[in-house]
């Protein structure tokens, strides 16, 4: 296990599993380490499963060991959680984060890891998940990134690999502010860029019943083995340095988060809010201008200054110039709103056009 600060990152949690937990004692034995796991009782995915750590998990000889099989008719799975007690979102969860687990399993028929990355806010699937590794542990092992803003699971960028559990091997995630990298024994197996989840997320190497095929035969009787686990932060204490494409993306998103009203809509509510959820402290500046003839007209304009990262809500109010061009209107109005997110050198810009309708 690799222990201690990397060129980039500084390690936050470190577990060699030199201390034996008997079954049966797990998390309670390590409620310092693993004290955020799953407890017995809860349901895994498919509800064809049931969480139940103090019958699955135990530690010895160095290894983790995750005994998945069914008593008395309840397949018995387990999730075990990290604690990063660090650093840390709402749930103990870094925004950006590198994430080194080693390990093996048995090609068991009927279930898969699902080892993920999950948003402290628990809003799924508006601020995304990513998965690595996941797949059933009888098939190969992949990676997803459900994105930033989805609204439907089956949103998924996909990366797939040719290894199979049985083998030893070494799992890496690498998230960043623009990207997620997957690595799988030094290779690199993906790279996501698009809409990448932007908020804090907590480590849960959710062990889990197959989403696919027939849930497990009482018969199915097998082990997932962990040999260590590493958690790092950026050097920066969670923020990734900001590059003008991030600064662009923000811009662009906060573009988005403006849902159009109609004319008299617009009027009443004196303007439109907005959303920012921002990497790092910064500005943000939006400005909605339409054409009147040959004039350029001001119909709204607001400066956020923005202290943390995070999301924060404003509104945009009406010019007294909007109000006139939009009192009475029975045509449709053609603006722009352009987005500006500066955060000290670096200045990120992006445009959407608006379509108001009238009633």
């Amino acid at each position: 296990m690799p222990v201690g600060d990397l060129p980039g990152w500084n390690q936050v949690f470190a577990d060699d599993f030199v201390t034996n937990v008997a079954l049966g004692s797990f998390p309670n034995a390590v409620k310092a380490t693993w004290g955020d796991s799953y407890p017995d009782g809860w349901q895994d995915t498919t509800h064809n499963g049931t969480y139940a750590p103090s019958k699955v998990v135990s530690i010895a000889g160095g290894v983790m060991n995750l005994h998945l099989h069914t008593e008395n008719g309840v397949h018995m799975v387990a999730a075990p959680v990290p604690t990063i007690v660090k650093v840390g979102g709402p749930k103990r969860g870094l925004r950006y984060g590198r994430y080194v687990i080693r390990f093996r399993a048995d090609p068991l028929p009927g279930y898969k890891t699902a080892w993920l990355l999950w948003p402290d806010s628990e809003n799924w699937p508006g601020d995304g998940e990513i998965d690595f590794p996941e797949g059933n542990l009888d098939a190969s092992i992949k990676a997803f990134v459900h994105p930033q803003g989805g609204t439907s699971g089956a949103h998924s960028d996909r990366f797939a690999t040719t290894a199979m559990y049985t083998s030893w091997h070494t799992a890496v995630i690498e998230r960043t502010a623009d990207r997620i990298v997957f690595l799988l024994d030094g290779a690199v197996v993906g790279i996501a860029t698009d809409r990448i989840p932007n908020t804090p997320m907590h480590w849960v190497l959710q062990t889990e019943t197959a989403l696919t095929g027939p849930p497990p035969t009482d018969t199915a009787d097998g082990n997932v083995q962990i040999d260590w686990v590493t958690a790092y932060t950026d050097s920066a204490g969670g923020a990734a340095p900001i590059t003008l494409r991030v600064a662009t993306r923000t811009a662009a998103r906060v573009a988005r988060s403006l849902v159009v009203p109609r004319i008299p809509a617009l009027l009443a509510k004196g303007g439109v809010r907005m959303t920012v959820d921002a990497p790092g402290p910064g500005t943000v500046l939006a400005r909605l201008t339409a054409k009147s003839g040959t004039r350029t007209v001001v119909l709204g304009r607001r400066r956020v200054r923005l202290m943390r990262s995070g999301k924060t809500a404003f509104r945009v109010p009406l010019t007294r110039s909007a109000r006139r061009l939009l009192k009475g209107r029975t045509t449709k109005l053609r603006a722009t709103l352009t987005v500006t997110y500066t955060t000290g050198p670096v200045r990120g810009t992006a445009a959407r056009v608006v379509i108001f309708r009238p009633a």
